[in-house]
């Protein structure tokens, strides 16, 4: 039984799996199996793989041409979306199974199996295990949920194909994506606890190297590589992280998993900081920001480096590397970690004096009486002194930054115009970016343009506005990128419809031959090379655009990130003046009621207080106050402000005693100190908040900001002179097939092909071939009737006197008898010459003769000189006349074309008793000449009889055979070269037998029989059934599997078992009979037990049964 395997979703696991099927289809001599991609830019690398295989524009396309249908899909709103366009046109006669290895929810899968069912197909949940590496190599443990009988039919395709092993799952089919969740849940917690280790161990002291062999992913977290290619992408492990968590839930019991949230959030949070294609264990990335560890810089390196795209990535990383000593924690307390990423990346700015060291996260007490205009001022100046101090830490990593963009945009394509903002010079430097200069302007950051940006009042919101407009640029160029592929693919399919619509008309109507069909079919060609360039061009064009709206998206994100991240910080600082603003008007409240209390005093406070005495309030130094305020008691202004005090607290404070006064007074100074204390930690928290914030975490946001800016101008600049290179390469193109430059093998050119029509030759040709054509003309012909005794009318070119002429009219010529048969330019007598010459030209052929072919009589008919048997011919009359009786007697003789011997018959599509009858033979002879080859030369050959040969070849040798089978030498090295191919050719002979080896008629004895479970009694009803074959498919049997048990022999050289064996020819030996089809899935594992079972048994079944009956005899 053979496949019909159409496979949806080529990624990064879909594409191996299919090729490996693909190979696996090759093999078994099934049909090439289909595939569709929404993306259809990897289409060229596939079918370089492997030419046995067809990649479909229309996703319906691969249910029509398909019996068994593959999917591997992103997510399960992309899996909806696809299996309702598959259902759609599904035909419910065609039993079509669905084979689903993408990761879904169980919910998702039940509906999916519904809706199937709804269109009479099957589907199964089948999600695997392992890495791409792993599908590459087909050692992915594949499940399976679902329909007991569909996971039957479909079983043999997985081993060795794609899993080394089939795990089913249960016949509910939501249990294989359940299974998948629990098994991806279990890898997840252990990743999570690897990476939480791992963190730990730096932290003590420990080599992670030490101990990275322990789980394959430590090599990943130790060396800080996550790279997406070849590993678990982070975007599908936390889908799958997400489903799990719900996975209770949908089947009625929510199950609490604290370690699967914890890695939910760390996965989200690496997703945050390096995107979503990476591997899963980035997940590290998150561990270490959260201990305070140093960051991975050589992982991110290497992500940078490997991504196709611009990412942002490449910011992190660059980040990463201006800001890579300390971080500082300012967020605030009562905020979650994970709700308010506060917890940024910066550089401590080293002092000359003392040694570095990460800032306190107590803020310390500062001065807070600072304009707006002073503090930019101070800021300004202490930026000033933080570039100058860590110039040497940063013009390094910058440089070679710079470096490294360069050296890559230089390199990615040499057509690539140069872009920035000018020369270091501040904003200055801007009033001139766009215009061109002579020198090319330099690629690298502008530190410059940052500083001047950091000295500014609303930088932030410029950038943000600066960075929205090149994201709508960016946009607009996607969108006429995409506008003009559309128009280019719609005019290249459109060309591609015209030439193949034009060549099959011109074909089909009755149109000039010759060089004017040569010339029109090659410009037909060169049309078609056109719309090929146009189609590239329209695919390269749908990539640009794509990754620029991936650029604009990254842009926005990174936009809103960072702009979010600035306010929040002057949210904090705002709160911090808010803080001081409020302290300071409790402080002042305190220290008016201590003035009333001292008014209301009489005596010797009075006293104290007019003259200055020990008393301090908020004017004191006591308090932080200026000297000077304490002359203000003495003052005019003193006085006034007593006298204020004493007429607002006089009424307040009279009648009462000394004592309690005191008291006041005394309470009245602790609350003014303590509210003192509180003022100065709010103005000094206030103070370290607005130093932190301009001189660290201002200039670092703006730097990112500005680099998510040229990244934007410079990937869409970039993308713009690829489409003029891009634009130009295919107009060129477009000049070179019209008209070839170089030697004359690449072709002619579209002038020269119409030039050489040679339209004198093709008349010609036409006038030769016109009597064959067109058959006997209908009007008046130059020779009468023969029996009337009219003469052959002579040609042109024959002169004859007149004399000659009246003699041969009118004198009696002697009848020659009847000669036999000659050729027409045969030579005698003179006499017979002159008759020859006369008679030479060749008749209209009668009724009774047939040429061979059409091909035959064509060329007979336009070349005169040929070599034809001549048909006997008698003189009437001096006229010649054909010999009916000759003619028919010829004509019943039968003729072979020559090169083919008459005695030799077919060999393929032969009935198998009517060949050993006709040639004699026990076994046929194809059989066994193949099988000596094959044993000879193929005994040690990995994958003999798995694997198939050129097809090409393979017909070669089938035509051949079916030539004369006693010439062919199987054992030269024409086709012993490759032995796959005289493999190929048995195993095609076998197919197409007009019946199968094991008959129509024992089929179903021989599927019952397979069916047992027992070997013993398996075996004991194969053993009857196989007896019951015919003679000739019972020695023809024996015979095979005799040279199939030799090659299973060698199973540790040539790996092919008894069960590798069964699967190739299982399908073929017991085919199924016409009335099921010839293709019953259900019964393919039974096919190819049955095969397994009579090889495995073939001592028992063929040998031993054979001496036991001689010992009889």
């Amino acid at each position: 039984m053979s496949f019909q395997i159409g496979y949806v979703g080529l990624g990064n696991m879909g594409t191996p799996i299919f090729l490996n099927l693909a190979r696996h289809a090759k093999a078994n001599a099934w049909p090439a199996p289909c595939a569709w991609n929404i993306d259809q830019s990897r289409y060229n690398e596939i079918r370089a793989h492997n030419d046995h295989l067809y990649l479909c524009e229309q996703l319906s396309e691969v249910v029509k041409r398909s019996n068994v249908v593959f999917t591997c899909l992103l997510n399960d709103p992309v899996a909806e979306e696809v299996y309702q366009r598959l259902f759609a046109t599904v035909d419910a006669k065609a039993k079509v199974i669905f084979v689903d290895q993408s990761s879904l929810k169980p919910k998702t899968s039940i509906k999916l199996e519904a809706a199937a069912h709804k269109v009479g197909a099957s589907y199964l949940s089948a999600p695997v295990f392992g890495r791409p590496d792993a599908a590459k190599s087909a050692n992915l443990v594949q499940l399976l949920g679902g329909d007991a009988k569909a996971k039957e039919t479909v079983k043999p395709i997985f081993v060795p194909a794609v899993a080394k092993r089939v795990v089913d799952a249960g016949d509910e089919v939501a249990k294989g994506s359940a299974l998948k969740l629990l098994g991806n849940s279990m890898i997840l917690g252990v990743v999570e606890m690897l990476a939480e280790t791992y963190a730990l161990a730096d932290v003590i002291g420990f080599d992670p190297e030490v101990y990275q062999s322990f789980i394959p992913y430590g090599d990943n977290i130790s060396k800080g590589e996550f790279n997406g290619v070849g590993g678990f992408r982070l975007e599908a492990g936390l889908k799958d992280a997400r489903n799990a968590l719900s996975l209770g839930a949908d089947f009625g019991r929510p199950v609490s998993m604290p370690t699967i949230e914890l890695a939910k959030k760390h996965l989200e949070r690496a997703e945050e900081l390096c995107g979503n294609d990476v591997d899963w264990s980035a997940l590290a990335i998150a561990l270490r920001e959260q201990a305070g560890l140093e960051p991975f810089r050589a992982g991110i390196d290497v992500l940078a480096a490997s991504s196709t795209r611009p990412r942002s990535t490449y910011r992190l990383r660059h980040a990463m590397e201006q800001y890579k000593d300390d971080y500082v924690d300012v967020k605030r307390p009562e905020d979650d970690s994970y709700s308010f990423r506060s917890r940024q990346y910066s550089l401590d700015v080293p002092q000359p004096s003392q040694p570095q060291k990460p800032p306190s996260p107590v803020k310390p007490p500062l001065t807070h009486n600072s304009s707006s205009t002073s503090t930019n001022a101070a800021t300004s100046s202490q930026y000033d002194h933080y570039s100058a101090e860590s110039t040497s830490a940063l013009s390094a990593q910058s440089i070679q930054s710079t470096q490294s963009a360069q050296s890559s945009a230089q390199t990615a394509n040499e057509r690539r115009m140069s872009v920035g903002l000018g020369a270091p010079g501040g904003l200055a430097a801007m009033t001139s970016a766009g215009q061109r200069t002579e020198e090319p302007v330099p690629l690298g950051f502008d530190e410059g343009i940052l500083r001047a940006l950091c000295e500014m009042d609303g930088a932030l919101p410029l950038l943000a506005d600066r960075i929205k407009q090149s994201i709508t640029s960016c946009k607009q160029v996607a969108t006429f990128f995409r506008s003009r592929a559309e128009i280019e693919e719609k005019y290249a399919r459109s060309l591609v419809e015209l030439t193949r619509t034009t060549g099959d008309t011109y074909s089909r109507a009755d149109c000039k031959a010759g060089t004017f069909v040569t010339a029109y079919n090659s410009s037909l060609k060169v049309q078609d090379q056109i719309s090929q360039n146009r189609l590239r061009f329209a695919q390269r064009l749908y990539e640009m655009s794509e990754e620029l709206q991936t650029l604009a998206r990254e842009g926005e994100k990174a936009r809103k990130t960072h702009k979010e991240t600035g306010v929040r910080y002057q949210l904090i600082i705002q709160d911090a003046e808010s803080v001081v603003e409020k302290s300071k008007s409790r402080l002042d409240s305190i220290i008016d009621d201590l003035d009333r209390i001292l008014a209301a005093k009489e005596g010797e406070a009075l006293k104290d207080v007019r003259g200055g005495g020990t008393y301090n309030t908020i004017g004191g130094p006591a308090y932080g106050g200026a000297p000077s305020s304490n002359a203000s008691l003495n003052s005019g202004s003193g006085k006034s402000k007593l006298g204020k005090a004493m007429k607002t607290g006089g009424l307040l404070f009279k009648g009462k005693g000394a004592g309690s006064l005191q008291r006041q007074e005394d309470d009245s100074r602790a609350k003014m100190d303590q509210a003192n204390e509180t003022f100065t930690k709010a103005v000094a928290e206030s103070k370290q908040l607005r130093k932190e914030y301009f001189n660290y975490q201002l200039p670092k946001i703006l730097r990112i900001l500005k680099e998510a800016a040229d990244e934007l101008d410079l990937g869409t600049q970039y993308h713009l002179t690829r489409y003029a290179f891009l634009y130009e390469t295919m107009t060129v193109s477009d000049g070179m097939v019209l008209n070839p430059l170089g030697s004359p093998e690449e072709g002619l050119g579209l002038k020269v092909v119409f030039e050489n029509i040679d339209n004198r030759s093709d008349f010609k040709s036409y006038m030769q071939n016109y009597a064959v054509a067109k058959g006997t003309p209908r009007g008046p012909r130059r020779e009468g009737p023969y029996d009337q005794g009219y003469q052959k009318a002579l040609p042109p070119h024959v002169q004859r006197s007149n004399d000659a002429l009246a003699a041969s009219a009118t004198s009696p010529q002697p009848q020659p008898s009847p000669q036999p048969p000659q050729s027409f330019n045969y030579t005698a007598s003179p006499q017979s010459s002159t008759q020859a010459q006369l008679h030479a030209s060749p008749q209209p052929p009668s009724q009774n003769f047939h040429y061979p072919n059409a091909s035959v009589a064509s060329t007979n008919t336009a070349n005169t000189n040929n070599t034809l048997p001549s048909i006997p011919q008698q003189s009437s009359a001096g006229v010649g006349v054909t010999d009916q009786s000759s003619l028919t007697s010829f004509s019943n003789e039968g003729w072979a074309p020559p090169g083919i011997p008459a005695s030799t018959g077919s060999t393929f599509g032969v009935d198998l008793g009517e060949q050993l009858l006709r040639d004699g033979t026990v076994v046929p002879k194809i059989v066994e000449k193949c099988t000596q080859a094959i044993e000879m030369y193929g005994l040690g050959s990995v994958g003999v009889y798995r694997l198939s040969g050129t097809t090409s070849k393979v017909q070669a040798l089938k035509a051949a055979l079916d030539k004369d089978v006693d010439a062919v030498d199987i054992l030269s090295d024409e086709w012993s070269a490759d032995i796959n191919v005289v493999c190929g050719a048995l195993k095609l002979w076998f197919r197409e037998l007009p019946e199968p080896l094991l008959t129509y008629g024992l089929y179903n004895a021989f599927i019952e029989a397979a069916r047992y479970d027992n070997d013993r009694l398996r075996h004991i009803r194969l053993h009857e059934q196989v007896n019951e074959l015919p003679d000739p498919n019972y020695a023809t049997l024996k015979f095979f599997m005799g040279h199939l048990d030799r090659i299973r022999k060698k199973e540790s050289i040539n790996q092919m078992s008894v069960s590798n064996l069964s699967i190739v020819f299982g399908p073929t030996l017991l085919g199924a009979p016409p009335e099921e089809g010839g293709l019953n899935l259900e019964h393919m594992s039974f096919q190819c037990k049955a095969i397994e079972t009579i090889l495995d048994k073939y001592h028992e079944i063929f040998v031993e049964e054979e001496e036991d009956g001689e010992q009889q005899s």
